[in-house]
């Protein structure tokens, strides 16, 4: 079972997200941020194979948590999504737009999942 570490800010967007994501099948990590995910990856001693993160949280935002976390983590992939603009994310970091589907959340969930590890991994 592939695990996927969860961070979304929004109380609403994670419980969405949450939903679709187990009835994908994957295990979840669940946080309300970048530091707490962090620390969960940090306590996690199992495989994490995707961050599927906000990019607008406090703290610490999606791309710096996405960056800390392939460093320690080799091999893990990103999946950002955001429901603001969006000006700088790393061109090798997918992002999807908030609003999506149950649907379109799997398939970047899967596609992601089925590429090669971010550069650096």
């Amino acid at each position: 079972m592939k695990v996927i570490l969860l961070a979304d800010d929004e109380e609403l967007a994670r419980q969405v997200l949450t939903t679709v994501l187990r009835r994908g099948g994957y295990q979840l990590l669940i946080a309300s941020d970048g530091d707490e995910a962090l620390d969960m990856s940090r306590r996690y001693a199992g495989e994490i194979d995707l961050l599927v993160s906000d990019i607008y949280m406090p703290h610490m935002n999606g791309v710096e948590l996405a960056k800390t976390l392939v460093k320690e983590r080799p091999g893990v992939r990103v999946l950002l999504v955001s429901g603001q603009s969006v000006l700088e994310v790393p061109s090798e970091m997918p992002l999807l737009a908030k609003p999506f589907t149950a649907q379109k959340l799997q398939q970047a969930v899967e596609q992601v999942l089925a590429s090669p590890p971010p550069a650096g991994s």
